[in-house]
């Protein structure tokens, strides 16, 4: 050990020399971060404070800063000689699990638990301060002390006398960047002094992130952040009017304030606009009144007859049918949007509004069988191929996952089944109809339709062959799953499903040793193996009829089985 040790009060998650080697920046669990003399090992300065631990901390390329990620949501940038913030803090919806400085020191770059990395600018204001910073000063407040000390006005003649005085820097000034873009125009400058969007492509922007609403107290700070940008864009009060309009009328007071002054804005700020009818059209709704919904929507509608040829408008109108309980025409509106939103290719791309809309109502009424037909959809599951023999069991409509989106839990590396080919598909010496999978415990929000946990199949059979593997790892030997074959003269036989055995993990960091040889298998960095399974069950007595399949997992193990596809042979 060289020097005295340097202690905080809890454990220290980070220490960093600064460049030139005289100090250390550590980070703590005791909400400081603290600057040290290397050789003695004693503070330069008082604790940079936070409100929650801090996990990390470094200096500027100049050491003269020291930036600072923390749990309480938060970055900020300090000073080194005077301990003091530099800048606003640099806040995140959830904790700040590290910041970076860029290369220039004049970007920074966060990440943080709300799954989001930001970069924030960094105006460096070295001195001395250019002399016409008071005069700014002065422009901004209206007003300054004359000689006597009292107070009188500034004119508007000298702002804009200053004003192009500012305009004029030379570019060897290092203030002339950030002061002609305090001095453009805010609704056509960019965000900030070196960013390239402006107000309303920012605003844009901002608005597309709330509606995308991955997480929506994130969501929620966009749009919050997008109304103080501008206060006038119709757009922002139509994206937050929706967002309280989708919860269904289950709205606290509070939010129904909201929605009121929202829907008044939007008729102020946007008088004839369709999309504003069309919020008013369904707050009216909200309120107890579809007939007059439904009415307000129909005039707007005579008057802009462009907007009736949209998916959107067909959506709304299906909204405030099903409203009135006019359940035959909703059904009507929603295919019309469908039929309206696939036009441009001739089919439904996978995951648009209007075909959403159409299944949550088919779901709503458990009408399940048609909006499987949407789902599959979603899921990009191919169509069957028409040449495949009955003996490929047809598991259309089970299919609760595609091999692609919303069915592997995120922290599964966003890995997928996606490489897995697709249609008739031979394997291990069997022909399988590969196309989606049926899943037990499903992690998609999305799926309304509940398993039935039996598949009709009314055929004899002197095997079936399972394509199938397990969701995540188990212990050996675990039953994590049954297959129960129902036999038309009320027999029962069950094929358990045991891990090590019949399945393993369709996703592997490392090989298991006992496993069972894979069916298929293909390699996906950072050295992971992706992998199905095939299981064999003979009929003891062929002769008899099979009526239907039962499919369950194990509610002990760990681990829960999905099926890929299902051959039956003859």
């Amino acid at each position: 050990m060289v020097g005295t040790p340097i202690r905080h009060l809890a454990e220290i998650r980070s220490a960093a020399f600064s460049p030139d080697g005289r100090w250390i920046v550590t980070a703590s669990e005791d909400r400081t971060a603290r600057v040290w003399d290397a050789e003695t090992g004693q503070p330069v300065s008082d604790p940079l404070v936070h409100a929650a631990r801090v996990v990390a901390a470094e200096f500027s390329a100049d050491g003269r800063r020291v930036l600072t990620a923390s749990h309480d949501g938060t970055a900020r940038l300090w000073d080194v000689s005077t301990a003091l913030p530099v800048s606003a803090p640099f806040r995140h919806g959830e904790r700040v699990s590290s910041a970076h400085f860029s290369p220039g020191g004049t970007r920074i770059l966060t990440a943080s638990f709300d799954r989001t990395a930001r970069i924030w600018e960094v105006v460096r204001a070295e001195p001395p301060a250019p002399a016409w910073l008071p005069d700014l000063a002065e422009a901004i407040a209206g007003e300054r002390m004359d000689t006597h000390g009292g107070w009188e006005g500034v004119s508007v003649g000298r702002c804009f006398a200053l004003r192009r005085r500012l305009n004029e820097l030379p570019e060897s000034d290092p203030y002339a960047g950030w002061a002609r873009w305090f001095c453009a125009d805010r609704a056509s400058r960019p965000v900030a002094p070196s960013a390239s969007p402006n107000r309303d492509e920012f605003v844009a922007q901002l608005v597309a992130k709330f509606k995308a609403k991955p997480d929506l107290p994130m969501a929620l700070k966009n749009l919050r952040e997008a109304l103080k940008l501008a206060p006038l864009n119709a757009d922002v009060y139509c994206a937050w009017a929706d967002h309280l309009l989708a919860g269904g009328g289950v709205l606290s007071a509070k939010q129904w304030a909201q929605l009121d002054w929202q829907i008044g804005r939007i008729a102020a700020l946007s008088p004839g606009r369709y999309d504003a009818c069309v919020r008013q059209a369904r707050y009216r709704s909200l309120l107890g009144d579809p007939e007059g919904a439904l009415a307000l929507m129909e005039e707007a509608g005579r008057s802009l007859p462009g907007a009736m040829a949209t998916a959107a408008c067909w959506s709304h109108r299906a909204e405030l049918l099903e409203r009135a309980g006019r359940l035959a025409e909703t059904l009507d509106a929603h295919a019309r949007a469908v039929e309206i939103e696939a036009a441009p290719t001739g089919e439904a791309p996978a995951f648009w509004p209007a075909r959403y809309s159409r299944y949550d109502f088919l779901c709503r009424h458990k009408r399940y069988a048609e909006a499987q037909a949407d789902w599959l959809g979603f899921m990009r599951v191919p169509r069957r191929d028409p040449q495949a023999p009955s003996e490929l069991v047809d598991l259309s409509a089970w299919y609760n996952a595609g091999f692609e989106d919303f069915w592997a839990p995120n922290e599964l590396y966003r890995a997928d089944l996606g490489a897995l080919p697709t249609g008739i598909v031979p394997l291990d010496g069997v022909s399988f109809d590969v196309r989606g999978l049926i899943q037990l415990r499903t992690t998609n929000a999305y799926r309304q339709i509940p398993f039935a946990g039996s598949i009709p199949l009314a055929r004899q059979g002197r095997r079936l062959h399972f394509l199938h593997a397990a969701d995540r790892r188990d212990l050996p030997g675990t039953q994590v799953g049954e297959y129960a074959v129902r036999f038309a003269d009320g027999r029962r036989e069950r094929i358990p499903i045991i891990y090590g055995k019949d399945v393993s993990a369709w996703l592997l960091e490392a090989p298991e040793p006992d496993a069972p040889v894979p069916a298929w298998q293909t390699n996906r960095p950072p050295g992971l193996t992706l992998q199905l399974y095939h299981t064999v069950w003979t009929n003891s007595q062929p002769d008899r009829l099979i009526e239907t399949l039962d499919f369950a997992a194990s509610a002990s193990a760990r681990a829960s089985p999905f099926l890929v596809a299902l051959t039956v042979e003859p």
